[in-house]
């Protein structure tokens, strides 16, 4: 049913396969007309998410956790289907992407993933996004699946946009 999880292709021409953090799914996306720094300026911008990541109704920066800038637990409410979804992630913003790791508020068992990010030379950059979830409760297949194979296309196509559109709003 979701065969492209597994390093099939979405017909975007992107391609999914396992994760490397043991099971998960990784896929990779290109942004045009942008720099590095310019995907990291929305990618570590976590405050906004909830204006352009569908079913993101808030996030909050509740602690710089080493006080260098670089480290924070976020508070995030999300809405999932008919659920309402509250948990608290652990991000760090690297010169190559962001990545991030549950801590012990949330339904998470395992919340683990970055963004990397690879210059293409030709004003492009190519961004690899990895997750890795288990959930600290029953989840029927169909909702997983769901997830999966509409909630990520969604949401790499919002980072996308956004990416985009800052970085071409900033050249004018």
């Amino acid at each position: 049913m979701l065969s492209w999880i597994w390093g099939g292709d979405n017909n975007n021409g992107e391609q999914k396969t396992e994760s490397h953090l043991g099971g998960g799914v990784s896929e990779k996306v290109v942004f045009e007309g942008v720099t590095i720094q310019d995907c990291i300026d929305v990618l570590a911008d976590y405050e906004k998410y909830p204006e352009f990541v569908e079913g993101n109704a808030e996030a909050k920066i509740t602690k710089d956790v080493n006080g260098d800038g670089k480290t924070f637990d976020v508070f995030w409410k999300a809405s999932v289907t008919l659920f309402t979804v509250e948990y608290t992630l652990r991000l760090t913003k690297h010169d190559d992407g962001v990545s991030w790791t549950e801590t012990e508020h949330g339904p998470f068992k395992k919340n683990q993933g970055n963004w990397k990010l690879v210059d293409l030379g030709n004003g492009n950059v190519e961004a690899t996004y990895t997750v890795n979830i288990e959930l600290n409760m029953w989840v029927p297949a169909l909702v997983k699946d769901w997830l999966i194979g509409k909630g990520l296309p969604r949401t790499l196509k919002a980072f996308k946009e956004r990416i985009e559109s800052k970085a071409k709003a900033k050249k004018q």
